[in-house]
């Protein structure tokens, strides 16, 4: 399978580090610690076999040097799969680069499909929120799921390829929806289970679009979705105030 190394330089976003599970015991750990802890009793017994090796023969001159070994294969063992696990974002995708922006994360995580930041953690990017999510939240044609990594935790969210554009950015810097799209997205995913969305204190920006918001609102195919989605949306922006300068 074909390993991709994610080694991408951005603006450092806070996000909290994804919480791994703790790992089972390697057995192979506690027999090279056993090991080592003979060849330090054999060191001090008077005519053990080493006594009679040379740096001629093949093998260990010194129980001290065998010792030394077993301590570092045991080291390895126990210490290694730690510094992997850190920087694996998910099967064959590693982090090269401690500053990895978390919002550039995302087309990898759904890799062949693409995806790009929006939902709640788009609002908060665009200061239409205050609250800031734990998780990131991502659309793509990918299907819905939860991915965690070393990172963050993703909340990939599937979107119809109709609806599937309306985001800025490049590869280095990653994806994110525009705030307009960043509203719809977020109300369109919830109509289906007719849930209505709260959005606490929405503020919009003064050069907010609602005709934008009207053309996505019109691509929905169902005419009974594009309703609930219209009357989710009509709600949320009689309610967001607006910033004037």
């Amino acid at each position: 399978m074909q390993q991709h190394n994610v080694g991408l330089s951005s603006a450092a976003v806070s996000a909290g580090s994804a919480r791994i599970g703790k790992a089972p015991r390697d057995p192979r750990i506690d027999v090279f610690r056993g090991l080592a802890l003979i060849m330090i009793f054999i060191n001090h017994v008077p005519g053990n076999p080493y006594e009679y090796l040379t740096i001629r023969n093949l093998g260990f001159a010194d129980a001290a040097e065998a010792f030394f070994l077993m301590s570092g294969i045991a080291a390895g063992l126990a210490y290694t799969p730690r510094f992997i696990e850190r920087d694996r974002l998910r099967h064959g995708l590693w982090r090269l680069d401690s500053d990895v922006d978390p919002f550039s994360v995302p087309p990898y995580v759904t890799a062949p499909f693409p995806a790009y930041v929006s939902f709640w953690s788009a609002l908060a990017r665009h200061d239409m929120v205050e609250q800031i999510p734990r998780q990131i939240f991502v659309a793509s044609v990918d299907r819905t799921r939860r991915v965690s990594t070393a990172i963050g935790t993703y909340s990939i969210h599937h979107l119809a390829p109709e609806l599937f554009d309306g985001y800025r950015g490049s590869e280095e810097s990653g994806y994110l929806a525009t705030p307009e799209k960043a509203l719809f997205d977020t109300v369109y995913i919830r109509a289906p289970r007719s849930a209505r969305v709260y959005f606490p204190e929405l503020s919009l920006q003064e050069n907010f679009d609602e005709r934008q918001v009207e053309e996505w609102i019109q691509r929905i195919a169902t005419p009974r979705l594009r309703t609930l989605v219209s009357r989710g949306l009509t709600e949320a922006l009689r309610r967001a105030s607006r910033a004037t300068h």
